[in-house]
């Protein structure tokens, strides 16, 4: 009985002193998670993230007297899903930490009535410990999901995050649906479900404001109020676009600052230094169509802690994976040269 109140105690304090944990994972994490995760939408129930998709315009057209007005003929919405994404990061107060730290086994503390049972100074070690435990935990929790919504799924039997390699490609499936399967643009002809790409097949080329401009035209819909565009990419980048814009004007977001993000705005786009970001690569993301998926009984979850071993060990949890409804509306280009 006593152990059990030492491990409720401890998760009590740990879940008081981390209250809102989902907030410190926003801070000072990568640009690209940190939009998406700002930007997540919550789901509640269901074995995958489901989510609707225009396949088509519905039948319009002018009538005159007598004449048989429209009728829908097929479906003009599909579904796509994507599977939820699960992490998890250990906090972990091992025994020879303990014993250094506190002169206490794990044994003797977990047979205490009560954490008031050790000495205040004692006590106040204790939290430290568990502090630092926790703070190394959501930067490694905050590496891990940035650095995974760039890449495919791959690894670790493919639960990691399916990110923009797999998104903005031309040729692959996403969402469980092939590149042809969600029709084509009624102004452009190009598929609906295959993303703007810019590539130079691997060779790195100078590139000027014009192409940056014309990905940003392909991505926008211009029939939307607020477009939300913003362009991912590492730093050596994003000194390269700072040298291309020099006698441009341009401006910063304010409020992205304010959360420590360096940040141009230009052309109705807002691009962001990201070190998670590939190499010679910008990311050009419409976010009206693209965010994170979050359940909301694993939003950042603190488990709890559990006696393992010599050990006491406890998880934070997520259910987790990026969400993209309009891959048409997504871009990128590759092969950069920087300075």
């Amino acid at each position: 009985m006593a152990s059990g109140q030492i491990l409720t105690e401890l998760s009590r304090a740990v879940r008081h002193t981390w209250a809102g944990l989902n907030e410190k994972i926003l801070e000072r994490s990568y640009a690209f998670s940190n939009t998406l995760i700002r930007r997540a939408r919550v789901f509640n129930e269901g074995n995958e993230i489901r989510f609707a998709l225009w396949k088509e315009r519905q039948p319009t057209t002018t009538y005159g007297s007598y004449d048989q007005l429209p009728r829908v003929q097929r479906e003009q919405v599909v579904e796509g899903t994507v599977k939820w994404k699960h992490y998890a990061v250990a906090i972990q107060i091992d025994g020879p930490s303990l014993r250094a730290n506190l002169d206490v086994g794990i044994g003797n503390l977990l047979d205490m009535d009560s954490l008031r049972g050790l000495p205040t100074n004692k006590q106040l070690t204790l939290f430290g410990l568990v502090d630092r435990q926790m703070a190394r935990a959501v930067e490694d929790l905050k590496f891990s999901i940035g650095a995974d919504v760039y890449g495919i799924g791959t690894g670790q039997d493919g639960d990691r995050i399916e990110g923009l390699g797999t998104v903005i490609d031309t040729t692959a499936s996403y969402a469980g649906l092939a590149v042809g399967d969600v029709g084509t643009d009624d102004v452009t002809g190009n598929n609906r479900w295959s993303a703007q790409v810019d590539t130079n097949s691997g060779t790195n080329r100078t590139i000027g404001l014009e192409t940056i401009a014309n990905m940003g035209a392909d991505i926008r819909r211009g029939n939307e109020s607020a477009e939300d565009i913003m362009v991912y990419m590492r730093n050596d980048v994003f000194a390269t676009l700072q040298v291309l814009l020099q006698g441009q004007q341009r401006f910063e977001s304010a409020a992205l600052a304010d959360i420590g993000f360096d940040n141009i705005v230009w052309d109705n786009m807002t691009f962001v230094r990201d070190e998670m970001a590939p190499a010679n690569t910008m990311f050009f993301i419409n976010h009206n169509h693209m965010y994170a998926a979050i359940r909301n009984s694993a939003n950042f979850e603190f488990l709890g802690f559990e006696k393992e071993d010599d050990s006491v060990v406890g998880h934070v949890i997520v259910d987790i994976n990026l969400v993209c409804d309009d891959r048409h509306r997504q871009g990128k280009i590759t092969d950069i040269t920087t300075v």
